[in-house]
């Protein structure tokens, strides 16, 4: 099973590696093949083009006397290079002057060929520059014809020679030459097209050959590679027998090699825990005779420790009673006393103080608020908060917790908005609790807002949980039907990194809100502790500079 296990291991190897190996011998060698015939091809119409060039200024002269004996004169100067299948010499009207060369001989040959076109003639007197074009005898062999003009200065020189004609009475120099004829060769294209078989049967002899090499470095990668693995599946079979004492060789210090280090640190390993487990297993059985003994002694100390618990939990709840009274009472009748003061029953305050009781009373409310935060967390801590649950009105809540805030909004001159699902009426929950949520919110939304902009606190009835928040979804199963309340502002926002935190006990931002803004960072871990002992959820969307849209949802029915 382990060999044939490790022989597909080696087949799926080379089955990946062979591939690439192909494709590269198709890619370099497609490449190759066909940059080599582009040049070839070239290289081909340079010379066709040279040699029509050179058959038209060697045939001038025989064009313009109609001489036939210096046609014949200028044809074989070409139809004894190699590649030139035909030559033909045309008059300026398109009529054949003379031809000559193999494909004449051939009985194949197309007649059509010793026709020029009226397209090319045109081209020759109109443009006078070389021209090529491809063209197929009867489908048996492929031609590449190159035309050049035939061009006569003779004209001028002997009116100039012989009546004195001035050069300012013919126009401008270039009308010194005109087109007497056309020059036609049709090079073979059979050489090329051997040429590029030859290329292709070398190509595909070489991707063999590489192909091959290919392979059997491949498979002398997969065997490199298999052996280590073969080793060290033989030396599991033992050890899963029970021979313990297995080692394999370190051959090399590569990934095999790691993996060869680490099985025999863990064979050494696995060796001393079944060692110490046997010891152990010696130590117990030694240790069964004062087991009742040591069981008791045991027991006394967590009955012990209990009492201590115990103790701790009475003095913890007593502290935070105390404390609730302790602290509560008087700073209450400090804000008290502050307000009375604010609201005049004790005479007009003078200008120097105004400022100094307001300080009192502003920093006052929020060390209560301070206390009052802690306290909730420590009660939660301590399983001591009971929800009060009752039927209650999401609009009911959320208007209320909106007119409350209107002042603040209003000092910012923000836009307080509170829209509520026509659907959603009546649920089941702690309204207290649900208040003090949506009034963190709302007013962390308002604290966080610049002047001029908005908050929106938005209810509505969804099916099915979306939080999605990754590191915050508590470990409850979400009921179908929700309530989603979103908070919704354009303040400062929250960056992405810092959402997942945001939730924790005495956590902001950074310390510049902590300063700027003020808080004590645990409004958001009380709200996501009371939301969660509605069996809900609580996360946080947000863009820097863009605001941020707090959700909560919360069963319509609270168990």
């Amino acid at each position: 099973m382990i060999i044939r296990r490790l022989t597909r291991f080696r087949t799926k190897v080379l089955l990946s590696i062979m591939p690439m190996i192909l494709a590269l011998c198709i890619l370099f060698g497609g490449m190759s093949l066909y940059q080599h015939n582009r040049l070839l091809r070239s290289e081909f119409v340079k010379r066709g083009k040279a040699l029509a060039s050179n058959l038209a200024a060697s045939g001038e002269l025989g064009v313009f006397s109609e001489d036939e004996r210096l046609l014949n004169a200028a044809l074989r100067g070409t139809t004894g290079e190699e590649d030139v299948a035909y030559v033909f010499i045309y008059n300026d009207v398109g009529n054949r002057l003379i031809g000559g060369g193999k494909a004449l001989t051939q009985p194949d040959f197309a007649s059509s060929a010793e026709i020029l076109s009226r397209e090319i003639r045109l081209r020759m007197l109109t443009d006078r520059q070389p021209v090529s074009r491809t063209v197929t005898n009867s489908g048996v062999e492929s031609f590449l014809e190159f035309y050049a003009p035939i061009l006569s200065t003779e004209v001028r020189l002997v009116e100039e020679q012989y009546f004195g004609i001035p050069e300012s009475a013919h126009g401008p120099s270039e009308n010194r030459t005109r087109v007497i004829g056309i020059a036609k060769v049709g090079l073979s294209m059979r050489n090329i097209d051997a040429h590029s078989a030859y290329l292709i049967r070398l190509w595909a002899i070489l991707s063999v050959v590489f192909l091959a090499a290919g392979a059997l470095a491949a498979y002398a990668l997969s065997r490199k590679i298999t052996q280590p693995i073969t080793r060290l599946t033989e030396s599991t079979a033992r050890m899963a027998e029970g021979q313990i004492d297995q080692e394999i060789p370190v051959d090399s210090q590569d990934e095999l090699g790691t993996l060869a280090t680490t099985y025999n640190n863990m064979a050494k390993a696995l060796k001393r825990t079944l060692d110490e487990r046997a010891r152990v297993a010696t130590e117990l059985r030694d240790l069964n005779r004062s087991l009742e003994d040591r069981i008791r002694e045991r027991t006394s100390q967590l009955e012990e420790s209990n009492r201590e618990l115990a103790r701790a939990s009475r003095h913890k709840s007593e502290f935070l009673a105390n404390m609730s009274h302790e602290l509560r009472t008087p700073l209450n009748a400090i804000l008290g006393f502050t307000e009375l003061i604010i609201d005049g029953v004790y005479g007009t305050v003078p200008d120097e103080l105004s400022e100094s009781i307001q300080d009192i009373h502003i920093n006052g409310r929020h060390l209560l608020r301070l206390i009052n935060d802690v306290l909730d967390l420590s009660k939660i801590e301590a399983g001591q908060m009971r929800l009060n649950l009752g039927e209650y009105s999401i609009q009911s809540l959320i208007d209320s917790v909106v007119s409350a805030t209107r002042s603040l909004a209003t000092e910012k001159r923000l836009e307080l908005v509170g829209q509520v699902d026509t659907d959603l009426r009546v649920v089941w929950g702690d309204s207290k609790r649900m208040t003090q949520v949506l009034m963190n919110l709302v007013g962390n939304a308002i604290k966080f807002t610049p002047d001029g902009g908005s908050v929106t606190v938005t209810a509505k009835v969804v099916q099915g949980s979306r939080f999605k928040v990754e590191g915050l979804e508590p470990d409850i199963q979400q009921p179908s039907d929700l309530i989603e309340i979103s908070v919704a502002d354009t303040g400062i926002g929250i960056p992405a990194e810092e959402l997942k935190s945001i939730f924790s006990e005495f956590r902001q931002v950074d310390s510049s809100i902590t300063r700027e803004y003020g808080g004590s960072g645990l409004g958001l871990s009380i709200a996501k502790r009371l939301i969660e002992m509605h069996n809900g959820s609580i996360w946080a969307e947000s863009q820097v500079g863009k605001g941020s849209i707090f959700y909560f949802q919360i069963p319509l029915r609270t168990q």
